[in-house]
């Protein structure tokens, strides 16, 4: 009977490095006169996300939806919208996501 070997991968944190941690920038474009925008870049500074209030031409009441769905509490509110695009897959587990200054 033949024995299989088990492999498992190596990881950096099995020689004491960091794991690697892309970082994903959250950019508010416009936000003002009842009008927001925003995007979300990779580490590779890609639009992978986009926000807005507005629906084509035609204004949503100046809602956003990702606040009135209860994913985000506010527009600034990074974590929210961080737990939101790793539940979708857009973001990697491992991923930061962090507003731009």
């Amino acid at each position: 009977m033949a024995t299989s070997k088990r492999y498992r991968t190596v990881t950096p944190e099995d020689y004491g490095l960091p794991t690697y941690r892309p970082l994903y920038t959250y950019v508010i474009d416009l936000n003002e006169r009842g009008r927001f925008l925003a995007h979300v870049d990779n580490d590779r500074e890609r639009t992978v996300f986009t926000l807005s209030n507005e629906d084509g031409q035609e204004s949503c009441g100046g809602a956003l939806w990702m606040i009135e769905d209860g994913f985000m509490r506010h527009i600034h509110d990074v974590e929210g919208l961080e737990q939101y695009l790793k539940s979708i897959g857009i973001m990697p587990a491992h991923g930061r996501l962090e507003e731009e200054a």
